[in-house]
Formats: C-alpha cells, structure tokens, sequence
C-alpha cells in the first residue's frame, strides 16, 4: 500500500470498536486505526509499537504529560521517530524521544499517532 492509499484509508478511522495491546506492555492499548497502519504500513509495521509500549523515555514522558504526539516521519527508506509533548507541525516542544530508523518498508510521509495516558491512537480516533 502506497503512502496515499494509506492515508486515506487511515482518515476513515473516527473511533475504534475495540482496543488491543501489545504483549511487551499489557498496559498499553492501540486502537482499530493504530492496528490497521501496524498491518498495512510496508510489510507491517508492529516495530512501531514495540519501540512505543518499550522505551521508558516514551512512558515516562507520557505518564508526566499525559498526552503525547508521536511523529514517524520516513523519507526513503529511513524513518526518525519522534515523541513529544507537543508538535505544530514545523518544530516540537517537550521532547520526550527521538531515533532514527536506518530501514523501513513503511510508506514516505509524516505518519502522526496520539499517545494518551494508557493508549495510543490515530488523531482522528481522538
């Protein structure tokens, strides 16, 4: 699925019926639309998740702010994650992790996620 294909099948995601979680962290859910870009994105894209519900930089800082953007921008092959308190879409304020991915399949663009308290989801789930 090419990176337009999945961002307008990402946009019909308005709320999600039902929350899973990751087995490296019980204690975070995603939702429908997380779930559908884990499975579409490139081959898959469940790494995401991993590095999401694992990092104790990400829990902490979403357990200090209680909401944070999380920003996988992909550029070729080469993806750089970003989690922070805030994103405007230009620069971030509050980082909370930042890592570079030296190889992905997932589709080229700025793919934006929400992580908030105990689950991640897609803004438009928000």
């Amino acid at each position: 699925m090419d990176s337009i294909d999945l961002k307008n099948n990402l946009a019909q995601f308005t709320g999600s019926e039902q929350v899973f979680f990751n087995p490296l962290n019980k204690r975070v859910n995603y939702t429908d639309g997380v779930r559908f870009f884990a499975r579409n994105a490139g081959g898959g894209a469940y790494w995401l998740l991993d590095i999401l519900v694992t990092q104790p930089e990400i829990l902490k800082g979403v357990k200090e702010h209680g909401f944070c953007v999380v920003i996988l921008k992909v550029i070729g092959s080469v993806g750089h994650l970003t989690v922070a308190r805030d994103y405007d879409g230009e620069s971030f304020d509050g980082v909370a992790y930042t890592r570079s991915i030296d190889f992905t399949d997932c589709p080229e663009g700025e793919w934006k996620f929400y992580f908030v308290d105990n689950t991640i989801l897609l803004p438009s789930e928000y």
